[in-house]
């Protein structure tokens, strides 16, 4: 991976634009699960924002348009989704971890 090497700059992997969403407001509330929100998440192009929650579901966001009809749920889990993770190499590609017991690996692509 490629490192920063800049003499006046902290070493990091790499190094992305915030969403246009972050230079517009300090904090917003998005709303759309029915239980308490468990685990979040960036993609990594920060395109996506992914929720996951006691009601079971996950939540795919648009970080442009924060508004449930704008993001897609994502049903799986037969209970609480406790921990999710993107894929660091790919924007789509995302796993789910749930007190079920289960694993589930998620395309964004086919959804």
């Amino acid at each position: 991976m490629p490192y920063n090497t800049q003499k006046n700059e902290p070493k990091y992997v790499s190094k992305l634009e915030a969403p246009s969403f972050f230079s517009l407001q300090r904090t917003r509330t998005i709303r759309g699960h029915s239980d308490i929100v468990k685990t979040l998440g960036w993609n990594c192009s920060g395109s996506r924002l992914a929720s996951g929650s006691a009601d079971h579901t996950l939540r795919i966001w648009n970080p442009d348009k924060l508004e449930l009809r704008y993001s897609t749920e994502l049903k799986g889990h037969g209970s609480s989704v406790d921990y999710l993770s993107w894929d660091p190499t790919h924007s789509d590609r995302l796993a789910s971890v749930g007190k079920d017991k289960t694993i589930r690996i998620w395309d964004y692509r086919g959804l």
